[in-house]
């Protein structure tokens, strides 16, 4: 699947919340921790000697708090000899040290007897914390994390029949008969519902497609053996009038006309059924000589050179292998430079093969921009060629574009009015020596 898939998107979605909820969890975690080791604390401490100094004033032998976690000094008259060295200097407010070895919390106060020191060990609120704190946190996550998966899990699941009907789409060659019908029982039972009524929709578009795709083959088949043999009988008709040496010269420029009518009849059969063509076509176990069909078909195209007065320059800038049948990349080539031909009068076609293109460059008639919007329609034709009485119908350049895209080529085209048109075939990767 691509980036943008079902089963990445929800990856990707399992993971934000998981890291999202973590970061919650473990902030309030610390949030907790400094709370109460900090804010409640002193606050107790505050509280603590508040009470003290509340209970001293009314009797003077009450005696300093002790307890597990807190121990008291008192400087009565500021005499500090029986305070630590690690306490005397300490002014009155909150301060951390560490005292006998522990991390301790210490809070100074004075009050109408003296200087109050207390000494809070954190050490034990710390360990509370991590007991019903951090570790109840952690067992939180990690069933958080276990659901996360679970339903993780769950929403693959749902979604599975989709992902595995979208490869089963990608796949899909109605016209290829060796692919088969479209089946996808399969899939009908983990699905849903509305997945269901994907696939019992889906399966109902592919039995009419497949129809169709059969409709048009067999078309194909009959258009071509009904339309060829009426225009072999022509041509062969021709050939039979042709013989006739005598025929007066009015009478053999009919014929000529004629036997044009019958080639243009040819061309244009041969690419209507080469655009409804969808059977593989042989690819040669060494690739396609490249360098040798374009050479084929300058010399097949020689007349038509003549004709227009024209000259064909090849320049060869690397020996080209491709993996692609001959056939279709003789026609492609062919109808760039037949239409090259057709469209200059008395100039120059420039053919140029390199590593990754062959281009047919020529110096005629050009085409505006809207024209070289519209050239890959079939049946378009441009001003400047219906002008110029160009043959053709139109389809050369609707040909190119379907192979190339059978093949994975690009075709480019640059083209400016009165001062000619490039026309590139560029392959994805050619094997050049």
């Amino acid at each position: 699947m691509t980036r943008g898939g079902i089963r990445a998107r929800l990856g990707r979605l399992f993971v934000l919340q998981i890291s999202v909820i973590s970061v919650a969890v473990i902030a309030a975690v610390f949030a907790t921790a400094y709370i109460v080791t900090d804010v409640l604390s002193r606050a107790a401490l505050e509280g603590e000697a508040a009470y003290f100094w509340k209970r001293y004033a009314s009797d003077a032998s009450v005696p300093l708090p002790d307890t597990d976690n807190m121990i008291a000094y008192l400087a009565p008259g500021g005499a500090l000899e029986k305070i630590p060295a690690a306490l005397a200097e300490r002014q009155p407010g909150f301060g951390q040290l560490d005292f006998e070895g522990r991390d301790s919390l210490l809070y100074v106060s004075d009050g109408p007897a003296g200087r109050l020191y207390l000494v809070f060990r954190q050490e034990q609120v710390s360990r509370l914390i991590l007991y019903f704190g951090v570790i109840p946190a952690a067992f939180v996550l990690l069933l958080i994390y276990a659901l996360s998966y679970i339903v993780y899990v769950l929403s693959q699941r749902a979604v599975s029949p989709l992902v595995r009907l979208a490869g089963r789409l990608e796949d899909y060659r109605p016209a290829d008969r060796s692919y088969g019908a479209l089946r996808l029982d399969d899939l009908r039972e983990d699905a849903d519902d509305e997945t269901l009524t994907m696939v019992g929709a889906l399966e109902d578009f592919a039995a009419r497609l497949e129809d169709f795709a059969l409709r048009e083959r067999e078309f194909t088949r009959d258009a071509s053996h009904e339309l060829r043999t009426p225009i072999a009988v022509l041509a062969a008709s021709l050939d039979l009038l042709e013989r006739n040496g005598a025929r007066p010269p009015a009478e053999q420029q009919v014929l000529a006309r004629m036997r044009k009518a019958v080639l243009h009849m040819q061309s244009l059969l041969e690419n209507l059924l080469l655009l409804a063509h969808e059977d593989p076509l042989p690819v040669p176990p060494e690739g396609a000589d490249i360098n040798a069909l374009v050479a084929e078909q300058i010399e097949l195209l020689r007349d038509r050179t003549d004709e227009t007065g024209n000259s064909v320059h090849l320049e060869e800038c690397a020996q080209v292998q491709l993996p692609v049948p001959q056939r279709l990349f003789s026609v492609a080539f062919g109808n760039l430079l037949a239409n090259a031909l057709n469209y200059t009068r008395n100039g120059d076609v420039r053919v140029r093969i390199d590593s990754d293109v062959v281009a047919v460059e020529d110096t005629g008639v050009g085409m505006t921009a809207d024209d070289v919007q519209r050239a890959f329609e079939p049946f378009f034709r441009g001003d400047h060629g219906a002008a110029e009485g160009a043959p053709g119908h139109g389809l050369g350049l609707a040909i190119v574009q379907r192979i190339a895209r059978r093949c994975g080529w690009q075709v480019e085209l640059a083209s400016e009015p009165g001062r000619g048109t490039r026309a590139s075939l560029v392959f994805r990767r050619a094997d050049a020596t």
